[in-house]
Parts: C-alpha cells; sequence; structure tokens
C-alpha cells in the first residue's frame, strides 16, 4: 500500500479527478434505478424517461472520463515506478547490490513491476465499479433502512469465509514469489553456464532433476493454490447474492411487510450490482499480486539503502593525485570473510601502476576502492590532498576510466563527434569485422572474450579520463595485443598524462611500469621501482 500511495501522490490531483468522474458515473446509475423503479411503481412515464436519458448520458460519461484518467494515471506512476527503482539501483552502493543478487534485482525490475503495473492498469476498472456499489448501496439505504440492516446482516456472516480464502490466497502468492526468484538465479544458471553444462552432463543432469524441475513444481503448486483460492472466493460471493436474493423474496416478506416499492428496488439494485461486485472480484488477483509485489519492492528499496541524493553534476577536473590513506575495507563472501588493509597507495598522473599478487589477495578490491566503486570502512580517499566525502563520491568516480575482469560492455556512443576516433579504434584493435557504428550505438555480433575487453578498452579510451584503471586486460589477448598493450598503449597513456593502474601477472613487461606493487592477503606488502623503459 505504501507503494501505491507513493506512486499516486504526485499525480494526486489527476487521481481525484478520475475519483470525482467515477462517483457522478455512480451516482447516474443510482439514479437510472431509481427512475426505473419509479416507473414500474406507476410514476410518470415522460419525467422519467427524460431523467433515464440524461442518466445514461451522464453515466457513460462519467465512466469513459474516469478510465481515460485513470488509464493516463496508471501508465505514469508505472514509468515512474521504473525510473525511480532503476535511478536506485544505480545510484546504491555497488558493494550492497553484489549482495542483493542479480536474480532478485531482475525479478524485481520484471516480474515485480509487472505485477505492480497490471495492478494499477487494474485500478480503473476498481475505481469505476466500487463508486457504482457505493452509491447503489446508499440508494439501498435510502429505500429502506431496516432493510438494508437485514441484507448487511446476510453479507457479514459470509464476510468470514470471503477473509478466510483471501488469506489463504495472498500466502500462496508471497510463496510463490519466492520460488519464482530462485526459480530466476536457476534460468541464469541455464544462460551463462552453456558451455559448461554441455560439457558436463552430470551436472545438467543434476541441476534440471535437484533444482529446476522442482523450483518449477513449486511454482505451479503455489499457482494453482492462489488460484483455486480465488475462484472459490469468486463462487462463495456469488452464493451470498443468491442467498440474498432469496432472502428478499421469501424471507422477509413472512417475517416484515415490505412495500412493494422497495422490494422491487431492493431486486432490480442487487441484480444489477452483481456485475460489478463479480468485476471487483475478478480484479482481486490482479491486486493481491500486486500488493505482494508492492511488498518485496518496499522491502527491496529499502535494503538498497539509497536516499536519492547525489551531488550534483560537475566536469572532472585534472587532478596531481588521488590517495589512499589509512583505508581499511572488509566483506562476507560464499568463501568467508575478506579484509583489506589498512593500506596507503598513491596514483598520480603520468605514471604506470603494476600491482601484482595472487589470487585473493586483494588486487580487485583496491581497485574498487581506488576507483570509488566501494567506499573504505577506515582511513579516508583523497584528492589532491583533499578528503572525499560520502557525497562526493559520484562525482570523484567522473575521473577514471576502468576495464574490469568481470565488467560489462555499454554500447552507447557518448556524442557524435567521438564516431571518427571510434572507427579509427576500432580498426586499429582488428575488431571491425565484429563491431560496426549505427546510432550512436556500437553493434556487436559474435565477439570473442578478448575482443569483448578490446572493445571496452575502446570505450575507456573514448572516455578520456585522468586516470585508468586497467585490471587484467591482457590476460585475454593474444601475444601481438599483449605485447601491443604494454609496449604502445600504456607508454602512449603515460605520455598524455594519464595515471594508469594495472593489475597484471605479466613478470615479462614488469620493466614498463614506474612502479610495482604487491599484494598479498589484503595488504601491500612491497613496492618496488623498476627501470621504466619509454618508448
Amino acid at each position: 500500500m505504501e507503494c501505491l500511495i507513493r506512486l499516486l501522490r504526485p499525480a494526486r490531483w489527476l487521481a481525484a479527478a478520475a475519483t470525482s468522474a467515477s462517483v457522478l458515473s455512480g451516482a447516474c446509475a443510482a439514479g437510472l434505478l431509481a427512475a426505473l423503479n419509479s416507473t414500474l411503481a406507476g410514476g410518470a412515464v415522460s419525467a422519467a424517461a427524460t431523467a433515464f436519458g440524461l442518466l445514461c448520458v451522464g453515466k457513460v460519461a462519467g465512466q469513459v472520463a474516469a478510465q481515460l484518467l485513470l488509464n493516463r494515471l496508471a501508465q505514469r506512476s508505472v514509468a515512474q515506478l521504473r525510473a525511480e527503482l532503476s535511478d536506485e539501483i544505480v545510484g546504491a552502493p555497488l558493494r550492497r547490490v553484489e549482495q542483493l543478487g542479480s536474480e532478485r534485482l531482475l525479478t524485481a525490475l520484471t516480474d515485480d513491476v509487472t505485477a505492480v503495473s497490471d495492478m494499477l492498469h487494474a485500478v480503473p476498472g476498481l475505481v469505476v465499479n466500487l463508486a457504482l456499489i457505493s452509491v447503489c448501496t446508499a440508494y439501498l439505504g435510502w429505500l429502506s433502512w431496516p432493510v438494508m440492516l437485514g441484507a448487511l446482516v446476510v453479507v457479514a456472516l459470509g464476510g468470514g469465509g470471503y477473509l478466510i480464502l483471501r488469506r489463504r490466497a495472498y500466502r500462496c502468492l508471497r510463496a510463490g514469489r519466492g520460488a519464482y526468484e530462485r526459480l530466476f538465479r536457476l534460468f541464469r544458471h541455464l544462460t551463462e553456464g552453456g558451455k559448461e553444462l554441455r560439457l558436463y552432463r552430470n551436472q545438467r543432469d543434476a541441476l534440471f532433476t535437484e533444482d529446476v524441475r522442482p523450483s518449477l513444481e513449486a511454482c505451479r503448486r503455489h499457482g494453482v493454490r492462489a488460484n483455486d483460492s480465488f475462484t472459490l472466493l469468486d463462487g462463495w460471493v456469488q452464493s451470498l447474492f443468491y442467498l440474498l436474493i432469496g432472502s428478499l423474496v421469501f424471507v422477509l416478506p413472512v417475517w416484515h411487510e415490505v412495500p412493494t416499492r422497495v422490494l422491487t428496488g431492493y431486486l432490480l439494485t442487487v441484480l444489477f450490482l452483481m456485475r460489478p461486485v463479480v468485476a471487483v472480484l475478478n480484479l482481486v488477483p490482479v491486486l493481491s499480486r500486486g500488493g505482494v509485489a508492492s511488498q518485496s519492492l518496499e522491502r527491496l528499496r529499502s535494503e538498497l539503502g539509497w536516499g536519492g541524493a547525489r551531488a550534483p553534476k560537475s566536469r572532472p577536473l585534472p587532478a596531481t593525485g588521488v590517495e589512499l590513506s589509512g583505508v581499511t575495507y572488509r566483506y562476507q563472501s560464499e568463501e568467508g570473510g575478506f579484509r583489506l588493509g589498512p593500506v596507503d597507495f598513491r596514483l598520480v598522473p603520468g605514471e604506470v601502476v603494476f600491482v601484482v599478487g595472487g589470487n585473493g589477495s586483494g588486487k580487485s578490491t583496491l581497485a574498487k576502492l581506488v576507483t570509488g566503486l566501494y567506499e573504505p570502512e577506515e582511513g579516508e580517499v583523497r584528492v589532491d590532498g583533499f578528503p572525499v566525502g560520502a557525497s562526493d563520491y559520484d562525482n570523484y568516480r567522473q575521473l577514471f576510466s576502468a576495464v574490469f575482469s568481470d565488467g560489462y560492455v555499454l554500447d552507447r556512443l557518448a556524442g557524435a563527434a567521438r564516431h571518427d576516433p571510434a572507427r579509427q579504434l576500432i580498426d586499429e584493435l582488428r575488431i571491425a569485422h565484429r563491431v560496426r557504428i549505427e546510432g550512436g550505438r556500437l553493434v556487436t555480433a559474435g565477439v570473442s572474450h578478448g575482443e569483448s575487453k578490446r572493445l571496452a578498452l575502446l570505450l575507456a579510451y573514448l572516455e578520456d579520463r585522468p586516470f585508468f584503471v586497467l585490471d587484467e586486460w591482457a590476460a585475454n589477448q593474444d601475444p601481438f595485443f599483449k605485447q601491443t598493450f604494454y609496449t604502445r598503449l600504456l607508454p602512449e597513456l603515460r605520455a598524455q598524462g594519464k595515471g594508469v593502474l594495472v593489475i597484471t601477472h605479466d613478470d615479462r613487461y614488469f620493466s614498463k611500469a614506474n612502479r610495482i606493487v604487491r599484494m598479498e592477503n589484503g595488504m601491500i606488502e612491497e613496492a618496488r621501482h623498476p627501470v621504466c623503459e619509454r618508448n
């Protein structure tokens, strides 16, 4: 409910106008019933006919206006939700996003947002029909409040069964949503582990028999139970309608004398209400799924923990150095805990620094701290001697171009002026047969992992930041490009005054660095200054 209120708040005047139109439509519908009842009771036909025509126009016009306004409200709200959630994911601390896991984020962006979207698109029909029900109920009270009280007793007796069935369906929806999230994680194995699943048949068979099929069965089971509950709910409410009609016709006259005009009005109204009530019941599953999804989204947004306050955008200025001073960072992973630091590290323009060490020594974590993707728990990150505050990190990160070993290649070229340099670099990196530029975007076809890293390096070059961080870039390159990287590209960056941090294991090229930093168990063990060949 909190999610729905937040979405509707910016368009509250549109919501108010749509609600007013719905109430007008409901009032006209009640007026139609009154006009028909008056005519059947022997009232003036000509006056009733005129009123009937005007009320028909008012009902249809009010319903159409409400639908049009509420449809616009729903579309605007869904677009706002997707934009806000996307912004919060990008703005949240990277480590927190990593801990939440891509499957949960993708489930939220696809399944949850779709369920909330369906709920919002159901709001127009819900509001119109609830307005009809409310106004018609008021009309019943005006006809005879004692009969109205008796009808409410019948409705109250059936309310307990309604609540029990709805609560059962809601539990099944929540359980089904959790099963769907687990299934999404398994689908990632199918798409991202295609090579391994084809190689290891025993792993593939185990994945299907022990994980995928049980998860599919869980989704099916919870879905069937939820839909069964909603079907029983629909049947229960229809039974209440027939019980109410039977009570009005056969039971009430025995206990209390009811005027024919009142009884006819009640029967007409109750029969008329069956359609909007059934329509509301048909929306209950959609609204319930949307409610479960909105609760999941609220929990996710709370766990992302981003308040939405970013520092004003500014163009990164040339810096004389970035520095880590006494920085520590720790996190828990599936393999156990890890702590980096305290470390002191400095990177200045015109310097190439190699960071070396074994797997798990903290090299990539150091790179993420240097680039501001991780914020230190202790110590300071400084630019030109000035500490970087919590609100400054987005601007600080704009000092860096980076290619990470597990990075993602973006496809957009920022600015038409960069198309010509991009084409030249594509030719130099020998990926022209795989990549072309269309509409300011890079269109790729069947690029290998090494070619993908070359493409990421191209984009990093085009960003032209003061500092570069290159994480194991040469590891997936053939000998020609590996040599080109160390003997040509790095010297060119240094000559341009860039500060370059390179994570590498290629000891053959250590002489190309100004400085070598060795890491072991999250600590900087030594820093050597090799004889640097300036090519």
